[in-house]
């Protein structure tokens, strides 16, 4: 099933889970794609994301949620660049000094960052790659523009960056291989609203442990409060089945907060489960 989206950088996206040998859309198994198919089944068989550039400015990201080394399902983001609309996806990895370089990315709008990003390095807990990676945890970051934590804060100044999430993915043994970052603008964000949810061990029910919300302070206050059992929203959902999820009907699937989703003007959403090794230690979820 493919969700498509307005005036977004990710005009759709889509979930791939497994299905036998291969990866199959979310209720469409006609839509599959086999190890090193595509970049679905590139990022299943490299197992960090992949870009695929295709004509008129369309991009392809593909997430992959590797645990060990089975690969529990990827979520493909369609984008393409179009007048107005600015933001970033970067991947960063281990270089020979063993500190975190660009590896690839895509910069639509946000030129000065791009440019900067080039020539920035990460040592371990330095920046928000650096403190993802030392953490082996994804973390969300809102501010960027007054934030301690973004070292690139002048260019975010300039860029009129507001958000950014960083992912770990982790190699083999479980090192760490590289770091997902999205960088929102504030204006025009790629995701309108970022969670990062983990597991209390304590009483086994679901928490936020970082978020943004943008302008959205009425969802934020709610969702702050919230905790979720297993089958319960899209991070339930994730840490019963360990596979991505996604729902184009929040109001509904979002219960007790759907209404607050509905004020913001939020219909569509998606988690994938964070892995390292064999356990689950986050989902990452995101609201278009």
């Amino acid at each position: 099933m493919t969700t498509t989206l307005a005036n977004n950088l990710v005009h759709a996206f889509e979930v791939y889970r497994p299905d036998g040998d291969r990866l199959s859309a979310l209720n469409d198994a006609n839509n599959s794609y086999g190890h090193g198919e595509g970049a679905v089944g590139y990022a299943w068989a490299e197992g960090v994301p992949v870009f695929e550039h295709g004509d008129e400015g369309h991009t392809t990201l593909a997430i992959p949620s590797l645990r060990e080394q089975e690969c529990r399902g990827v979520i493909a983001l369609h984008c393409r660049e179009s007048e107005g609309l600015c933001g970033a996806f970067e991947v960063w990895r281990r270089n020979e000094r063993g500190e975190l370089g660009i590896d690839k990315g895509w910069y639509p709008g946000l030129q000065r960052l791009e440019q900067v990003s080039r020539y920035i390095k990460f040592p371990r807990r330095a920046g928000l790659p650096g403190r993802v990676w030392d953490d082996r945890f994804p973390r969300v970051l809102g501010g960027l523009e007054d934030s301690k934590n973004f070292v690139r804060v002048a260019a975010a100044r300039s860029e009129r960056l507001g958000s950014a999430l960083g992912v770990p993915f982790m190699g083999k043994p479980p090192e760490l291989d590289a770091v997902l970052l999205m960088l929102n603008t504030r204006e025009r964000p790629i995701a309108r609203a970022m969670e990062v949810w983990s597991r209390d061990l304590a009483t086994g029910q679901l928490k936020i442990v970082s978020a943004d919300y943008g302008p959205h302070a009425e969802l934020a206050a709610e969702s702050r409060r919230l905790t979720l059992r297993l089958g319960e929203g899209i991070a339930g959902h994730v840490y019963r089945d360990l596979v991505p999820w996604s729902t184009s009907d929040l109001l509904g699937f979002e219960f007790p907060r759907g209404e607050r989703f509905a004020n913001a003007g939020l219909t569509s959403g998606l988690g994938f489960p964070v892995f390292i090794g064999a356990d689950l230690v986050a989902c990452v979820n995101l609201y278009l």
